[in-house]
């Protein structure tokens, strides 16, 4: 898979999270969409090229109804932090998890560009404390959620150049694609727990199709 994550000075990988599988399937699917693309490629290609890699990947019946470009865009367009703070307030989880998504998120935004491994502790242990004070499948989404933002942060992290590219961009503070993955990864595994898709895919499929269609948003898709 493009991109082990070899330069980080740290571990991905969380042990103490049962969901972390959902974090790495995410990165394979994204790299392959992404290694399927080219910069060429707009925003409806790119979401054309997800949903074909997402059909492969979990057949064509099990995603059936699904669209990356119906799915992400709304978490494209955030115009404020406000905006994403309402959009995991409305989502069908109990008040726990939203309590917990929005906590994750508030320190997720201080990723600068340059010290993703203690943002990456910090999601750890995070989600340790989740767990010790929750039971596990009460705080099942957060924890999909908070396994795709660790592996979407070792993903995009060689991408940022320090955060300057993103700064440049004028949406740095706003909202980056990491967080916009883990978005995508919470709406994604609430859909999914009602389906045949499952939590865990529901939350891959939909962080993947925001990862994609953020990354092409700011024209870093296949860069």
């Amino acid at each position: 898979m493009k991109n082990e994550f070899f330069k980080l000075d740290c571990e991905v990988f969380n042990i103490a999270n049962l969901y972390d599988e959902a974090g790495k399937r995410h990165n394979e699917l994204l790299s392959e969409i992404e290694n399927n693309g080219n910069a060429e490629m707009n925003l409806d290609e790119v979401f054309q090229l997800s949903d074909e890699i997402i059909s492969k990947e979990y057949g064509k019946e099990l995603v059936s109804g699904f669209s990356s470009k119906a799915f992400a865009t709304p978490i494209i367009d955030f115009e404020s932090y406000e905006a994403m703070q309402n959009f995991i307030k409305n989502l069908k989880i109990n008040d726990i998890e939203k309590s917990l998504n929005l906590e994750l998120f508030d320190f997720m935004m201080n990723y600068d560009g340059n010290n993703v491994c203690d943002i990456i502790d910090s999601i750890k242990k995070f989600e340790e404390k989740a767990i010790a004070e929750n039971r596990v499948e009460n705080v099942a989404n957060t924890l999909v959620t908070s396994s795709v933002a660790r592996y979407s942060l070792a993903y995009w992290n060689d991408r940022v150049q320090g955060g300057e590219s993103l700064m440049r961009k004028g949406f740095w503070k706003k909202l980056f694609i990491g967080v916009a993955d883990a978005i995508g990864a919470a709406a994604g595994a609430v859909a999914g727990s009602a389906t045949v898709i499952g939590g865990i895919a529901g939350g891959i499929v939909g962080g993947s199709a925001a990862s994609a269609g953020f990354a092409k948003a700011w024209d870093l898709f296949a860069e």
